[in-house]
């Protein structure tokens, strides 16, 4: 019988144990949430539309936010167009990013610049020798088609395969819609853009500091060459200067680029900082003339002011927003703990609008109940985040603090998992089993004992 017993404890203690492997084995695994920030177009308006009468004299224009890349307005952004001087914007690239280390190297300008004579130019001769920092002085602030020509040859040799560079530039930034065939703006036969692919232009450009600070210059001053003397040349973006065109001065602005062709109309590509934020406008195909006006520089302004003044960028949620509340077990400080997003969301809208009468969140806290310990910013779930219908971004929702686990309360726990545990029920089961058989085996034992007693009694 004591070996029996000691079997029993045996079995018993190799039960226990296995039982509180398991129950540690089958804590829960929190889900992840990959947080999302997104922004959308900001919806177009009746008012916007009344408002701005003078995008009716333009074929495409869309105005951005930069530092969110936001679109706040749209018309035909899509829409092809010619390039006119924005297909300048991309000659200066292309040459800015050769020749970045050798702006003052001299560059002797080609006998065939006689053949370009079209067009805005800087008056160059052949043979004369200038720096390619006044050649770009040339082409970015006065559109130069001598300038644009004279660096093509210098970095590519010839004009066709320098445009083989722009169209494999163009590509690598995603300009799907545009096809150049040339480094001036006089003959744009065959070639095309989008105001949505200038915008990916600018976006580089807008981050290039030389061309940044060439761009945003009003007056430059060439030195005497070889063949000239001294000349000034004036910015054509004449949002930035009030010396020729001083009605569509524009004191917040600080580039990029505007001016005409014959077949592309006046365009503008003009970047300002209001209140604090900088924009992008992009207006393409504008009508316009001296005695009636340029709309691409009026509506550009127009465009530019109104979205600073009818929107602004707001925070839609944070983590000071409260999303609910989740009960815990076995803390030794409280029994639930707040719910709150991890990260913000931020987006345009109209100022005239009240974030709680367009705003809607859609939350879904994936537990009832958490069990101590409790991290800080441990992620339990989701909010959606709606403006006005549309679905603007998402973000995780997380615990708003870390809760410890009482002693005692873990300490009851893993007995209460010990004991529920299905090792623990088949544990018990085994040693029931096992006393049984032991009961039964000794019956047995005994009631034989009995018999061979009463045999040998018989025989005495």
């Amino acid at each position: 019988m004591k070996r029996i017993y000691g079997i029993l404890s045996v079995i018993l203690i190799l039960a226990t144990v296995f039982g509180a492997v398991v129950s540690m084995g089958d804590e829960d695994t929190t889900p992840q949430v990959t947080p999302t920030a997104t922004v959308t177009d900001v919806p177009q308006t009746d008012e916007g539309k009344k408002e701005l009468a003078s995008l009716d004299k333009v074929k495409s224009a869309v105005l951005y936010d930069v530092e969110s890349m936001t679109r706040i307005y749209s018309k035909a952004g899509n829409d092809e167009t010619y390039p006119a001087v924005t297909g300048k914007m991309m000659v200066a690239l292309v040459v800015i990013e050769a020749l970045s280390e050798e702006l003052d190297t001299t560059v002797s300008v080609p006998a065939s610049i006689a053949s370009i004579q079209k067009g805005a130019h800087m008056e160059l001769v052949g043979k004369e020798v200038i720096s390619v920092y006044d050649l770009l002085a040339g082409l970015i602030m006065n559109n130069s088609n001598d300038a644009a020509y004279t660096l093509a040859l210098h970095v590519a040799g010839s004009e066709s395969e320098f445009v083989k560079r722009m169209n494999e530039r163009a590509k690598a930034l995603g300009m799907n819609n545009t096809r150049y065939v040339g480094v001036t703006d006089a003959d744009e036969t065959g070639a095309y853009t989008t105001a949505e692919d200038v915008v990916k232009l600018a976006r580089v450009l807008i981050e290039n500091r030389i061309y940044k600070e060439i761009s945003s210059k009003t007056v430059y001053t060439i030195p005497k060459t070889n063949k000239k003397g001294e000349r000034k040349l004036y910015t054509r973006n004449y949002l930035l200067s009030k010396q020729i065109y001083p009605n569509y001065y524009m004191s917040q602005a600080t580039g990029l680029c505007a001016g005409s062709s014959i077949m592309g109309g006046y365009c503008a590509v003009s970047t300002a900082r209001l209140e604090d934020r900088e924009y992008l406008c992009v207006v393409m195909t504008a009508q316009g003339s001296i005695a009636e006006g340029f709309y691409n520089l009026i509506a550009a302004k127009e465009l530019l002011l109104w979205g600073s003044d009818k929107y602004a960028y707001r925070t839609l949620i944070d983590s000071s927003k409260i999303m609910g509340e989740i009960k815990v077990r076995l803390s030794e400080e409280y029994d639930w703990v707040g719910v709150i997003p991890r990260g913000e969301i931020k987006h345009f809208m109209l100022k005239s609008l009240k974030t709680e009468d367009v705003v809607k969140y859609e939350s879904q806290i994936f537990y009832d109940v958490l069990t101590a310990p409790v991290k800080d910013g441990e992620v339990v779930g989701e909010v959606k985040v709606y403006c006005e219908g549309a679905l603007v971004g998402s973000l995780p929702l997380v615990t708003r603090r870390g809760l410890g686990q009482s002693r005692t309360e873990s300490f009851l726990k893993v007995l209460g998992n010990i004991i529920t545990s299905k090792a623990m029920t088949l544990g018990v089961a085994s040693v029931v089993g096992v006393l049984i058989i032991g009961i039964l085996g000794k019956s047995v034992w005994l009631y034989r004992k009995k018999i061979r007693i009463e045999i040998e009694y018989e025989k005495q």
